[in-house]
């Protein structure tokens, strides 16, 4: 009979109930930005007064703006290459001489124009151009063709 009791404190117990009723662990792709997940970069408009949490002196304090990366983070060399294309280009025209007025009233009379065709655009541009080169003699028409004369050198 002691060897019965000796038997039953050494014997081991295996119970699966304790993994089946336990919480599932959280992963981290499944953490939300609340209270705040050091991944994300905080703004102000995560904690402006409207949100809970949030307040006009935090908003006021947190407000960071975030600039697009003009380049990329290559995982294997851990180093940042800088991209041209994403570099922003600004073109701004020269309006020194410009007879444009900043504002345009809305109480204008409506202008009536005809319809701005290809043909129309050929003419304005590019018409006068070739109607001088032709008559210089640097155009010449073949088989119903205007084809340029070939340039002696």
């Amino acid at each position: 009979m002691n060897q019965n009791i000796c038997v039953h404190c050494l014997r081991r117990t295996f119970s699966t109930t304790a993994s089946i009723f336990r919480k599932p662990p959280i992963w981290p792709a499944k953490r939300s930005r609340l209270p705040f997940d050091e991944r994300y970069p905080v703004s102000a408009k995560h904690v402006n007064e409207k949100r809970r949490g949030g307040s006009r002196e935090l908003a006021e304090k947190v407000a960071l703006h975030h600039v697009q990366p003009t380049g990329f983070v290559h995982m294997k060399y851990k180093r940042f290459f800088r991209v041209k294309e994403m570099t922003p280009e600004l073109i701004v025209p020269d309006l020194k001489d410009c007879k444009l007025k900043p504002y345009v009233p809305y109480n204008i009379n409506p202008i009536q124009q005809s319809e701005f065709t290809a043909q129309d655009l050929f003419n304005s541009c590019y018409a006068k151009d070739i109607n001088e080169k032709f008559d210089n003699g640097e155009y010449v028409i073949e088989n119903d063709e205007i084809v340029k004369k070939p340039t002696s050198s």
